[in-house]
C-alpha cells in the first residue's frame, strides 16, 4: 500500500519535471521562424523521459545533422552561393549571387535548459529533504 503511494508520487512528480522541462526549454530556445521551438517535445521511456530538439523538418542533409546544432555550436564564418536560383534573397532583399556570411554566435539553449532542470531538481531534493526531517522529529 505505502510502496503504491510512494510509485503514484513518484509518477506525478516525475511528469510535472518532464512538462517545466519542456515549458523551460521552448522558453529558452531562441526563435526565428519559430520551425524549432516547434519540433522540442518529451520522449517518454517506462520511467524517464528525455528532451527532443529538431526532427526531420530541421534536418539538413547537405550536413548530416540538424538546424538545432548549428543554433547550439554556432557557425563559422563561410560562403553562400546561389545554387538554384541567380541571386540569395531573405523574400525581402536580394544580396548578389556570393555572400561571405559572418557567422553565427553559439546559442548554448540546450544547456541553459538543462541547467534549469538541475536546478529545479535541487529544489526538490531540499523541500524533501527538509520534509523528511520535520517528519523524523515529529514521528
Amino acid at each position: 500500500m505505502f510502496d503504491d503511494e510512494i510509485e503514484k508520487l513518484t509518477n506525478r512528480a516525475l511528469h510535472e519535471l518532464a512538462d517545466f522541462a519542456l515549458e523551460e526549454a521552448r522558453r529558452q530556445v531562441p526563435v526565428n521562424s519559430g520551425k524549432l521551438k516547434k519540433t522540442i517535445r518529451i520522449k517518454w521511456s517506462k520511467k524517464s523521459f528525455e528532451i527532443i530538439f529538431g526532427n526531420e523538418s530541421t534536418y539538413l542533409p547537405e550536413y548530416g545533422f540538424g538546424y538545432e546544432y548549428l543554433v547550439v555550436n554556432g557557425t563559422a564564418p563561410h560562403t553562400i552561393t546561389a545554387k538554384n536560383a541567380k541571386v540569395l534573397t531573405d523574400g525581402k532583399s536580394f544580396f548578389g549571387k556570393i555572400v561571405n556570411h559572418p557567422g553565427t554566435k553559439a546559442n548554448p539553449f540546450d544547456v541553459r535548459t538543462y541547467q534549469a532542470i538541475l536546478n529545479k531538481l535541487n529544489q526538490i531534493s531540499n523541500a524533501s529533504t527538509n520534509l523528511s526531517q520535520r517528519y523524523q522529529k515529529t514521528g
